[in-house]
């Protein structure tokens, strides 16, 4: 199966539902949420997974200070996924190639994402999404940063200090430099 039949045929599961298309990306708009979903192509060009996500505008807003883009791309989300994750809790990758023909394992792969979206459609659901994900564990900043941002948005302000404080013990430089913006932008006084 090809990159461009694999594109039209998640186009045909989720344009009905309301997804914009830009190449290989899709996006539902909400008041303040953009639900993601795209096609990613492995480097080699020889395999290809899906994946998914949700915008929280405000926290964009406070993590950059600046306004999400008119366009969403995947790892720009507030929370994200793989598919291969939501299935089976394993990364997946399928054959691209015109031999195959993997329409089922799409049928499967959209319903899991839109189930998945539909479980991230408020703050504290996102929250819930990131703590079981065990995000404060793991060493990539953005998904910490976001954490904090929707607990402090969220009424959490405790949960959100410990969450920065502790992100700003773990990090130097560019990130540190992020931390220290968003404890300014959320009014979150500095205990260390």
């Amino acid at each position: 199966m090809s990159k461009k039949l694999i594109i039209g045929q998640v186009d045909a599961f989720l344009k009905p539902l309301g997804f914009l298309r830009r190449g290989d990306v899709w996006n539902r708009f909400t008041d303040n949420l953009v639900e993601v979903v795209d096609v990613q192509v492995s480097s080699n060009a020889d395999t290809y997974t899906l994946n998914a996500g949700v915008l929280d505008k405000a926290v964009h807003k406070i993590f950059w200070d600046e306004l999400p883009p008119e366009f969403i791309e995947q790892p720009q989300c507030t929370v994200g996924v793989r598919v291969g994750n939501l299935i089976n809790g394993k990364d997946k990758w399928w054959a691209l190639n015109e031999d195959t023909d993997n329409e089922e394992q799409l049928k499967v792969s959209v319903a899991a994402i839109l189930e998945f979206l539909r479980s991230s459609v408020s703050r504290q659901k996102m929250i819930g999404w990131l703590e079981d994900n065990e995000v404060t564990k793991k060493r990539y900043p953005p998904p910490i940063i976001n954490l904090a941002i929707l607990q402090a948005l969220n009424s959490q302000m405790s949960a959100a200090m410990a969450t920065i404080d502790e992100l700003q013990e773990k990090v130097s430089g560019p990130w540190r430099d992020r931390v220290l913006q968003v404890r300014e932008r959320l009014n979150l006084a500095n205990s260390r």
